[in-house]
């Protein structure tokens, strides 16, 4: 049913004004993509309202051309929805990094599916059913409110998702262009939802939907004003060129239409000088907006350099300060009176002071054993500084044999681990393993490390270390397995970050800071392997797995 001329002269300004608006951002650059799904959006958006209007007259005369039209109608606003997903994606892209290139294909074939789907079955519009009067209601299929419905709800809250984050990093000057054009594709989007779709959905009519489909006249007259007058996508150049050529051609017109000769040579005249001026304001123009637009580039460029200078230069003083703090503390208020002290307990061990025996001998050395384990805590700290400040060095060599390593250190701890009455186990392979390349000190350090938190940490039972060679993966992996305390899932995403330690570490091995396991991850990192960790849980024992290359 016809509403009458008024609603044929508003069907007719909004898909002018929409052709017009896409025809001039398209022509603007219709290289880039967005300027081009601008243009998809408008013409996408003139078929559904075209559309949705022809259905109208032939509901009693023709009620399948009705319905062909209807389903037109409803396909095309689901390629608005896909184009204006587009062009948000798009216009956001170099400022977003999140965004993958991969999401085009996915949401393109998506809605080309649902799009023939839509058109050319029942699925989405079974039917149309009549009304007295010639107005009719669509009878929707059974997808159009299980797939139609939230695929677009879902376009539009991933456009609103992208605009909130990319929004943020605009400048002032392209937030003041962009945001007319939001304000009017808010609108439209908001109406169409509502009136379109969920009116439909509680009323079971949608006699309303003209208030959807004729809201668009919103998104015309915010994105003209946001194009004339905050130069939005930068197209008062096309304008003026689309202004210069109209002008010319009716000044033309007027030459061939003029009655006498006389007005016929005045209006060639005045259509040439036009010509001429016209010529120089489309050049001055043209130089004027590539100039602006330059200018926006630095701007840009600028503004993104000198954010990113103030940050590392920041982090580089804040870093340095630490770093000099950190020497400071460790080389003179730390590691000078240990290293003191340690010398004085060597001299009175050594009877150098009278002779030390019985209870005074064994506190002296469980004191020195105390004052080795703090220098060496500062060596390890004095390493971490070195490591997170790069200047940590590494005397790789070649035909570095793993398991012999790995037999020292187990030989070093064997005392240790015979003192608590745990065992200390060494599966060691009957064949030699492939030797390795490596900084023989360092991952020494790492196997040390590793067995030192496996004895700490268990009470009962003990360690048991063993080696695996994977042909392969061409790797060497080194087992360190124990029957001590275990950890809880959370405790394991923890366990390799600097300073991190659980509650039952702190309160069995209280002197630890926690940086042990951390330097043993970067130290298997600078070897090109890997390093995890895995337990049952609380009470059942850790496994630690080292995986380096072979040479």
């Amino acid at each position: 049913m016809i509403l009458g001329t008024w609603e044929t002269i508003l069907v007719i300004i909004i898909s002018l004004g929409n052709f017009f608006l896409g025809l001039v951002v398209f022509l603007k650059n219709s290289k880039k993509q967005k300027y081009r799904f601008f243009f998809y959006f408008s013409l996408s958006i003139i078929l559904w309202i075209i559309s949705a209007y022809v259905s109208e007259f032939f509901p009693l005369t023709n009620p399948s051309l009705s319905l062909l039209f209807s389903k037109i109608a409803v396909s095309s606003s689901l390629l608005s929805a896909t184009f204006i997903f587009f062009f948000i994606l798009t216009y956001f892209y170099e400022i977003f990094p999140v965004l993958k290139k991969d999401i085009f294909k996915i949401i393109f074939y998506i809605s080309f599916f649902i799009f023939l789907l839509f058109l050319f079955t029942s699925f989405g519009i079974k039917n149309i059913f009549i009304h007295l009067d010639g107005s009719f209601d669509l009878i929707y299929g059974p997808l159009y409110y299980f797939c139609f419905f939230p695929y677009i709800i879902f376009l539009l809250g991933f456009c609103l998702f992208i605009i909130l984050k990319g929004y943020k990093k605009l400048s002032a000057q392209e937030k003041k262009q962009l945001q007319y054009f939001l304000v009017g594709i808010g609108i439209f989007a908001l109406f169409s939802i509502v009136f379109n779709i969920i009116f439909p959905l509680l009323t079971g009519s949608d006699i309303y939907y003209r208030f959807g489909n004729y809201s668009s006249i919103f998104f015309v007259g915010f994105t003209a004003y946001a194009i004339i007058a905050k130069q939005l996508f930068g197209v008062r150049v096309i304008l003026t060129d689309l202004l210069v050529g109209v002008m010319g051609i009716l000044l033309l017109i007027q030459v061939f239409l003029a009655p006498t000769l006389t007005w016929r040579i005045s209006s060639l005249a005045i259509f040439l000088f036009f010509c001429f001026l016209g010529h120089q304001l489309i050049n001055y123009s043209h130089e004027e907006e590539k100039k602006r637009e330059e200018a926006e580039k630095l701007a840009i460029r600028e503004r993104a350099l000198r954010k990113k200078a103030e940050k590392v230069a920041n982090e580089y003083k804040r870093l340095d300060e630490t770093k000099t703090m950190f020497l400071n503390l460790a080389s003179h208020q730390l590691r000078t009176p240990l290293s003191s002290m340690k010398g004085y307990l060597e001299l009175a061990l050594s009877g150098n002071y009278g002779k030390v025996q019985g209870k005074a001998r064994e506190f002296i050395e469980e004191v020195k054993r105390s004052n080795e384990k703090e220098i060496n805590l500062v060596n390890d700290l004095l390493d971490l500084n070195k490591l997170q400040t790069g200047k940590l060095q590494f005397s790789f060599q070649d035909n570095v044999q793993l398991e012999d390593i790995i037999q020292e250190v187990v030989n070093e701890f064997q005392p240790e681990a015979q003192k608590y009455n745990l065992y200390l186990k060494f599966n060691k392979p009957k064949h030699p393993l492939p030797k390795i390349t490596a900084d023989s000190q360092k991952l020494r350090e790492v196997i040390l490390n590793l067995v030192d938190n496996a004895l700490k940490y268990t009470k009962e039972g003990g360690v048991t270390i063993s080696v695996q060679h994977n042909n392969n993966s061409r790797t060497i992996l080194t087992i360190v397995q124990d029957t001590g305390m275990g950890m809880t899932p959370k405790e394991k995403e923890k366990l390799f970050q600097v300073f991190e330690r659980s509650k039952d570490a702190v309160s069995t091995n209280p002197s630890g800071v926690g940086i042990g396991l951390y330097f043993a991850s970067e130290i298997v990192k600078a070897h090109n392997g890997k390093i995890w960790a895995e337990s049952q849980g609380k009470g059942k024992g850790s496994t630690f797995y080292v995986e380096l290359p072979v040479k």
